[in-house]
């Protein structure tokens, strides 16, 4: 009887043993499978300054408005994330100032947006990053690693009004040339960051000419159809797309 007993007795206790054991591994698991992972780095294509791709270096673009800039953030786990954008630039002193901001939490996946701030300022090259965070952990800047952050420039100033001259229909109330003579026309402009002439002739479509470099001349021809005064209207144009006053050429077709 007593054998039987200390059979019975090692069996249950190898039993428990092998539960408990069991118990110990699972554990582990359980935690691992249950582990939140941090939202993923943003992708580089998906961000967006205004209508302009993330871009940095000499391929910056010059925006005329403050940017609105916009980023789709995605999580592993498909849990809600929040945007942390944030932009940054040196000041007068060299200093590097920083704006930021943390926006609602949306699905994984979808598109965040912020305007800058208006003391970012004009004619300064401005950084900006963004990440995600899920409520318990943040994601990677979308600057980390080799990709760096996007830029812009905030250009808020209309290039000076262009100059215009040609030698076959000059504007001095005189008749020149006549219908069907080719006049070439000449516009220049004192403002450095012109990139493009916009011009329109009386009772035509704006056509665009640019100078082979930011700030220098440009020229375009022009053949009369009929025999009268005419008007040339011409802007400068910068690189973030303000236009200049126009300035009126007029001339009279023999």
């Amino acid at each position: 009887m007593v054998r039987h007993v200390f059979v019975r007795c090692a069996v249950a206790v190898a039993v428990a043993v092998a539960l408990g054991s069991s118990a110990v591994v699972a554990t582990p698991l359980a935690a691992v499978a249950a582990e939140n992972r941090p939202p993923e780095q943003p992708v580089l294509s998906e961000l967006a300054t205004g209508d302009k791709g993330c871009v940095s270096g000499a391929e910056r673009p010059y925006v005329r408005t403050r940017p609105q800039l916009r980023a789709v953030l995605r999580d592993p786990d498909a849990q809600p994330v929040s945007a942390e954008f944030e932009v940054s630039w040196k000041d007068g002193d060299g200093q590097t100032q920083v704006r930021s901001v943390q926006t609602i939490a949306k699905g994984s996946g979808s598109t965040f947006s912020w305007t800058v701030p208006s003391d970012v300022p004009a004619f300064t090259e401005v950084g900006w990053r963004v990440r995600a965070s899920d409520g318990s952990a943040r994601g990677p800047w979308s600057a980390d690693g080799s990709k760096g952050a996007c830029e812009f420039v905030y250009d808020n100033k209309a290039p000076e009004k262009p100059s215009v001259s040609s030698p076959e229909y000059p504007d001095d109330d005189a008749w020149h040339g006549g219908v069907g003579v080719r006049g070439t026309f000449t516009v220049d402009s004192s403002s450095e960051d012109t990139v493009a002439y916009v011009y329109t002739f009386t009772g035509g479509t704006p056509q665009t000419v640019e100078p082979e470099l930011p700030g220098g001349k440009a020229e375009f021809s022009w053949i009369p159809g009929r025999a009268a005064p005419m008007t040339l209207s011409v802007q400068a144009q910068d690189r973030a797309g303000n236009r200049s006053e126009p300035t009126t050429y007029r001339f009279r077709v023999a």
